[in-house]
């Protein structure tokens, strides 16, 4: 696990703010939902990120980054405060499709694994913790978790000497 972050609040807002339309659209076009059914709120995605920094600023002061803060606890903030505000607006024609209600929450994950993790997932877990982000209790301190065991699963076992 992580055990030290070497992450910038101000780059990761930086970077989110930069990359949330381009990933938005490629999710998206993912679940073959028509981009004009499609907007979102700059204000919404603005007072998510601030949100998300206040808690990981609040995470940083009750704990050390060498005393259990891990990249992936960061990520979990940032992703659930990205899934939970009003960020994306879907028009009544975007439901047609039956998986679309979960765009935000595979942004919010795209954006996090990309920008903050820089980790591979593969689009059928995303999926699965989308769902279980819109549908399941899952709070920033699980989501953190879950991003801690996947990196853990991405790093390289060191080789025996």
């Amino acid at each position: 696990m992580n055990s030290e972050i070497s992450v910038s609040l101000a780059n990761i807002r930086r970077e989110i703010t930069s990359n949330y339309t381009d990933s938005l659209a490629r999710v998206v076009r993912h679940f073959r939902v028509d981009l004009a059914a499609v907007d979102f709120s700059k204000r919404e995605l603005r007072l998510a990120l601030e949100e998300a920094e206040i808690d990981v600023e609040a995470l940083l002061r009750r704990r050390s980054p060498r005393n259990g803060v891990s990249l992936g606890k960061v990520a979990g903030v940032y992703a659930y405060r990205l899934s939970r505000f009003d960020i994306v607006h879907l028009a009544e024609s975007a439901y047609e499709q039956p998986t679309s209600f979960l765009v935000q929450h595979v942004v919010a994950l795209n954006l996090v694994k990309r920008r903050i993790l820089r980790i591979k997932i593969g689009a059928d877990r995303m999926l699965e913790l989308g769902y279980q982000m819109s549908r399941r209790h899952a709070n920033q301190e699980t989501l953190g978790l879950c991003f801690d065991v996947l990196m853990d699963a991405t790093q390289t076992p060191p080789t025996a000497h």
